[in-house]
Order: structure tokens, then sequence, then C-alpha cells
């Protein structure tokens, strides 16, 4: 066999599967219309939500859609950044780090005993008629691992009230 001939064929290949998965984000969502539709289930299965607000700069938060034929990321879900949202989409090919020059948040700031600095929040109450409930969530930063041990860091909490 032909080297040059296994070489196409892998190469077509790595295509197709780029090809097979895409990345949107988009930032026009409402923090309302995110909680509603994308972090709970289609039929809300026995939660009530209310005082759902937002704080932090318009373009930090957003909804990614997602598809790809390895099911690896829910379909859909919500973006809260400490930079543009829409910068989750890659290429992330350099070490610039993007900042809305945001206020922090006093509970993270308390958690990780450092000042932070452009806080995305999304609060709101909620009640389950259930035993249980469930949130899938994947934490990412474009800071790893250039800024690992240097004085800052990126930080994300899943605060509860009761």
């Amino acid at each position: 066999m032909n080297l040059k001939f296994v070489f196409l064929i892998l190469l077509f290949f790595s295509f197709s599967n780029l090809k097979s998965q895409t990345f949107r984000i988009e930032n026009h969502c409402q923090a309302k219309e995110l909680v509603y539709n994308h972090l709970l289930s289609k039929n809300h299965n026995g939660i009530k939500i209310k005082n759902i607000s937002y704080s932090g700069m318009n373009n930090a938060l957003g909804l990614f859609q997602y598809k790809s034929k390895f099911n690896d990321l829910p379909a859909s879900g919500i973006v809260l950044s400490s930079g543009k949202a829409k910068d989750a989409m890659g290429p992330n090919d350099g070490t610039a780090s993007n900042e809305n020059h945001a206020k922090g948040d006093i509970d993270l700031s308390a958690i990780n005993n450092l000042k932070t600095f452009d806080s995305s929040i999304l609060e709101f109450d909620f009640m389950s008629l259930t035993d249980s409930i469930r949130f899938v969530f994947q934490f990412a930063s474009e800071e790893y691992p250039e800024y690992v041990k240097k004085g800052v860091s990126d930080i994300f909490g899943f605060l509860s009230k009761t």
C-alpha cells in the first residue's frame, strides 16, 4: 500500500471528525430565559424557581449549543465567563486573557482568601418538590496553565443557602 494513500485517508478522517462537531455561543439571551430553557429539564420536574438575577458584564453571559457524535457535553447550557463568553468557542491559541474590569464576588473572595475580579453571577431561588436535584456543570479556564502559581487563578462556585 502506498504511504501517500494512507496519509490521505488519515487526513480525510481527521477533517471529517472536525466537521462532525459544532460549538456555538450566543450572548444575547436574558438570564431568566437561560434558566428556564437551558438549566431546567423540559418539563421542569417539580422544580419551582423565582428571583432570577444576573450580575456581571452582558458579554460574559451566554448560551452554548453543542453538537457532536461523541455526546461528551450537554447539547446546550449556560456560559458564565470572566471575559467574553463568545471566546469560549476558541481557538485558544495564545496566552492572552480577557478582562471585563467588573467587580468580584464577596463569597468567592472569602473562600479563595484572595480578592476576586470579573465575576459573572447567576442567582435564583428554587424549591424542589422531590427528594433530590441534579446540576451538570463543567469548569474550564483559558488561563490554565499559563497562570498557575502566579498569584491569580480562576475560581468557580456553586453556592447553596438553605
